[in-house]
């Protein structure tokens, strides 16, 4: 059987549905059989390990809870599976947020990325049921950790969660700036990142505004490929428009005489905002030119040029 369980552990596939119902039978195994079980990971197969997060999760429901505690505290102590450890958790029912809590401060003094990414997928998924202490506990440490390797890929993992939404609404303004000071370094925003941004958006749309702000003044003469606004939003932007004389004022903030490129940089974001120049953007805008100067006439012209003679312009260009 361990034979032929490390045969079927060779198997090399990067398509997701190839294992469950072999992850589900070592999981059971575990749980049935805890003595084989162990046997499996006392000989160090490489190929079982990487299904590690199963069997301990097995072990967990198992009456060898004594046999699971120590391989678990092996592994903790020794560095090692590390995101495996954290991985199980997510699944296993004895989760704590004090067991995690170990594996993320090992995790961090091994300079474990992956591992801390799990814990800090774990707190996001698990806190319905660990409680809010995962946040300062598990979510803000690792996502400090993550902030400091300029390291967004925890959204991979996070974004599509059922309970995400929940989740950053439980969270402080100060603690949702973390977020986005986390996202400032992610060189183009796609659909997973403008899925939190979105849910941020609901919550604090100002902090949003602000974090396109902070992207557009980041340095990244050394990022090939960096883009700071998207050239498109597909759900950001219906929060982001709600409120057509914020997102100008924000925009005028950012503004400084003769910037001829700000077409391009708040001009797009904009755009990218209202991609039709609505009658209340435009009203926005009316309201600026009339009670301001010369620079805030500049800043309509820079930023109307990506729209394209629209009718509802016309007020405005009068």
């Amino acid at each position: 059987w361990q034979k032929f369980i490390s045969r079927c552990a060779a198997t090399k596939s990067n398509v997701g549905a190839t294992f469950p119902i072999f992850g589900e039978f070592l999981r059971m195994l575990g749980q049935q059989k805890p003595q084989v079980a162990l046997e499996l990971l006392a000989a160090d197969d490489g190929n079982i390990l990487s299904f590690l997060p199963a069997i301990l999760a097995g072990l967990a429901a198992s009456g060898a809870k004594a046999e699971y505690a120590a391989t678990v505290e092996r592994y903790v102590t020794g560095r090692q599976q590390l995101s495996a450890v954290a991985s199980h958790y997510r699944v296993a029912e004895n989760a704590t947020v004090a067991a995690v809590a170990k594996v993320l401060e090992a995790a961090i003094e091994a300079d474990d990325t992956i591992a801390v990414i799990e814990c800090l997928v774990l707190a996001v998924s698990q806190w319905a049921t660990l409680g809010n202490d995962v946040i300062g506990t598990l979510f803000l440490p690792a996502l400090d950790y993550l902030t400091g390797k300029k390291d967004c890929r925890w959204v991979h993992g996070a974004w599509f969660l059922p309970e995400v939404c929940e989740f950053f609404g439980q969270l402080m303004p100060e603690q949702l700036g973390k977020v986005l000071d986390n996202l400032i370094s992610v060189k183009t925003i796609n659909h997973e990142y403008e899925r939190l941004l979105t849910l941020i958006g609901r919550i604090r749309p100002a902090l949003v505004w602000r974090f396109f702000g902070d992207r557009l003044s980041k340095d990244d003469d050394d990022e090939a490929g960096y883009e700071a606004i998207p050239y498109q939003l597909f759900d950001l932007d219906k929060v982001l428009n709600a409120d057509p004389d914020a997102a100008v004022n924000e925009l005028r903030s950012w503004y400084r005489a003769d910037d001829n490129m700000f077409q391009f940089t708040g001009g797009r974001l904009l755009h990218a905002v209202f991609p039709s120049f609505t009658e209340g953007l435009a009203g926005a805008f009316v309201r600026l030119v009339e009670e301001g100067g010369d620079d805030d006439i500049e800043f309509a012209l820079h930023t109307l040029h990506n729209y394209r003679g629209e009718a509802t312009l016309h007020p405005v260009a009068q």
